[in-house]
């Protein structure tokens, strides 16, 4: 299912992938986002798709692994989360689910890094409502700050959202 030499993306000119990859490899050459070249997102998915293009070499199925690799953890981290609320074997089916049908986002390939510090700010605050450890505390707030890095708008949001939830939590 995560193969990335099956043809799972048949028309790459439909988004913004060219754009993409041309930021990738700028970004392995020593290229800075925003100042060497145009970059609408946050700085941290071209330094990440530029290692991935460092270790397996500069094409759009290395970046597509890339993707996979964020696309795997985030069915991990879903797997984490469901298994506060239900069955492990649910929690699989549900992890599943999420690999098999999760239609990728068409225009871009930063946004499965988004989705997973979503997961993992998630992640932490469920590990910290069940243990009240303060150090899942500061990893939801880190995977916040990632998410800021790879969407600002996302990341300002998840921060208030975070902040009224561990308020809220914390109140009950």
């Amino acid at each position: 299912m995560l193969f990335p030499e099956h043809n799972w993306q048949p028309h790459i000119a439909q988004g913004d992938h060219g754009r993409d990859l041309y930021a990738f490899k700028k970004t392995l050459g020593g290229a800075v986002p925003f100042r060497d070249y145009f970059w609408v997102y946050g700085p941290i998915m071209p330094y990440y798709y530029a290692c991935i293009f460092k270790l397996l070499g500069i094409s759009i199925q290395s970046a597509l692994v890339g993707e996979m690799l964020l696309k795997l953890l985030s069915s991990v981290l879903i797997y984490l989360i469901l298994n506060f609320f239900i069955h492990p074997a649910f929690s699989f089916i549900g992890a599943l689910y999420f690999l098999a049908f999760t239609t990728p986002f068409t225009h871009t390939y930063c946004h499965i890094g988004g989705i997973a510090c979503l997961l993992a700010m998630l992640y932490f605050f469920f590990c910290y409502r069940k243990s009240q450890r303060t150090i899942y505390i500061h990893l939801s707030f880190l995977s916040v700050f990632l998410l800021a890095l790879t969407k600002i708008n996302f990341g300002i949001l998840n921060y208030i959202l975070l902040m009224i939830c561990f308020l809220w939590s914390e109140k009950i």
